[in-house]
């Protein structure tokens, strides 16, 4: 799958593997009848980059409010989590490196570290747990999206094509001690051959994401809480239905919009993209509608400094819409992307310096501080 988001109302990327990381998705042109998410376009002139170096650590926020929780199914019980994936910004998926880029802006240590890995990958990784538990902060929670083969296809995975590899996965996710988030072949929609006999039909998805989850069920995994992460992008609409596993096989709900251009009205309007003319109520009020109760998260989110001039604007309304329009949004997860392409925070051109700032005034926010990551399992 593709490696960047898209600036588009709702749709990002799929992603390129990375040299060890799943890096995060391209998008490949949808149906031509439908303005698909253009993938990570070939960003103009680089923006320089602000050094690290010239602002401070994360600084201790205010402690949790008394009696927020954790359940098993990592659900905070006040407020949502602010997580980040944090590719570095010379392009090498550097991510120990690009989280101190990533927190010399934000200010903050993220509730959530979003890695992405394909085939027989061992996870967690030594660097990715220490990027989770440094001392004096509060430990993340590691996220992973992870596509079970690099060859076969759903319905042979469903058939039993990547057995050694879910092997190899569930061996190391039972050596964590922590409960972790697992999407299993993300932004799927793309990839999708709707013609009966392709092994890559919506149907062939949902049995293939089925029978992953059995495996590593039957194979002892119990600390995990499974991710079913799309794009969400209403040119997709026809297909979510049947790419959809089943209340059983999904703990959360997730789809990855992006903010780009001043048209783009502000947050709420990326997060419930409605469509009127096409029947679209939106996609968060879709996944409501579709597994009533279920948390959702953007599991990749981000703002176009490239095509917004007003990124302090845009991001205003986001704790408010939160609060009163979309209670079940229980985590945001930024794609802070390699490069110095359109969504980094720590971009110094005047648009990226006010998204920096805008940023970090809503990492900062009481509603994303609320409950103690140190409370979950």
């Amino acid at each position: 799958a593709p490696a960047t988001p898209t600036p588009v109302t709702v749709a990002p990327p799929t992603t390129l593997a990375p040299p060890t990381t799943l890096a995060p998705p391209t998008t490949l042109a949808p149906p031509t009848t439908l303005a698909p998410p253009t993938t990570l376009a070939p960003p103009p002139p680089p923006t320089t980059l602000a050094p690290p170096t010239t602002l401070a650590p994360p600084t201790t926020l205010a402690p949790p409010a008394p009696g927020c929780t954790v359940s098993v199914l990592l659900v905070p019980s006040c407020g949502a989590w602010f997580g980040a994936s944090t590719p570095s910004a010379d392009g090498t998926y550097n991510y120990t490196k690009g989280l101190a880029e990533y927190e010399a802006v934000a200010q903050n240590t993220p509730d959530i570290l979003h890695f992405y890995k394909t085939g027989a990958q061992r996870f967690p990784t030594a660097d990715e747990i220490a990027q989770a538990q440094r001392p004096g902060l509060q430990r993340s929670l590691l996220f992973y999206n992870w596509k079970p083969s690099r060859t076969a296809n759903w319905a042979e995975i469903a058939n039993g094509g990547a057995d050694a590899e879910i092997a190899t996965v569930a061996a190391g996710l039972k050596a964590y001690p922590r409960t972790i988030f697992l999407t299993i072949f993300h932004e799927p929609e793309d990839n999708v051959v709707p013609t009966a006999g392709s092994g890559m039909t919506p149907d062939d998805y949902a049995a293939m994401y089925r029978y992953v989850v059995t495996s590593l069920r039957a194979q002892g995994v119990t600390n995990v809480v499974y991710v079913w992460n799309v794009m969400g992008y209403y040119g997709w609409r026809d297909y979510f239905d049947g790419l959809y596993p089943g209340d059983d096989y999904v703990d959360w709900i997730a789809y990855d919009p992006y903010m780009s251009g001043n048209k783009q009205a502000g947050f709420g309007v990326m997060v419930d993209n409605v469509k009127p003319n096409l029947g679209w109520p939106g996609f968060y009020s879709w996944a409501t509608a579709k597994a009533p109760g279920k948390p959702i998260m953007l599991a990749e989110w981000g703002v176009d400094v490239l095509t917004s001039s007003d990124p302090a604007k845009l991001l205003s309304d986001t704790v408010q819409s939160m609060q009163t329009r979309f209670p079940m949004l229980k985590a945001l997860v930024y794609w802070n992307q390699h490069g110095v392409g359109n969504y980094r925070i720590d971009a110094t051109s005047s648009t990226g310096v006010a998204l920096g700032q805008a940023y970090r005034a809503l990492a900062a926010d009481p509603y994303f501080n609320s409950t103690p990551t140190a409370a979950a399992p």
